[in-house]
């Protein structure tokens, strides 16, 4: 626990860094913020961001702004939500048989503003960490059964055709 304004010997398994990060992602973002958690031994200490910045100095620079990237993809990925930057690509599964289409496997994207198309290898991560995945996938789950449902109505005669989904192993452990 530090007390004062002495920060010598601070443990990095003691900082809430990813509550710090937040905090700056959300302050660039203009988004105002009810309170912050912090570490302290007492009324008074390290209770404001000033504090956090002298702090932050202290700190691994690479490991703090490791951490405010990820808390900041956290942030603009629930604006994205619900801005509807998701996007769904189809890629065509095809029977080597035949050479027809049998369906397609859903491949997830996020069209992040300023910066295009993002991959799932980027997001999907993060997206599980903060249960952000739970949305997202149910959008995506909505999404694909529309699409089938479209595939069934345009070509009745080709009832065979699918669509295979990626689902996090989050999903399986709601109740």
């Amino acid at each position: 626990v530090v007390g004062g304004d002495d920060y010598d010997g601070i443990d990095a398994d003691m900082v809430d860094m990813e509550s710090f990060a937040i905090a700056r992602a959300c302050a660039r973002h203009g988004i105002p913020l009810m309170g912050l958690r912090g570490i302290s031994d007492g009324p008074g200490e390290l209770d404001h961001i000033n504090s956090w910045m002298e702090l932050l100095g202290l700190i691994d620079e690479r490991l703090a702004q490791a951490i405010e990237e990820r808390a900041e993809m956290a942030l603009t990925m629930r604006q994205a939500i619900a801005q509807r930057q998701f996007e769904l690509k189809l890629q065509p599964i095809i029977d080597v048989a035949t050479r027809r289409p049998v369906g397609a496997e859903v491949l997830l994207r996020w069209n992040r503003p300023g910066l295009g198309e993002v991959g799932p290898t980027e997001f999907i991560p993060i997206a599980e960490e903060t249960g952000l995945i739970l949305p997202i996938g149910r959008w995506v789950m909505e999404t694909a059964c529309h699409q089938a449902r479209v595939w069934l109505d345009q070509f009745p005669d080709q009832p065979h055709l699918s669509i295979s989904v990626n689902v996090s192993d989050k999903h399986f452990q709601q109740p």
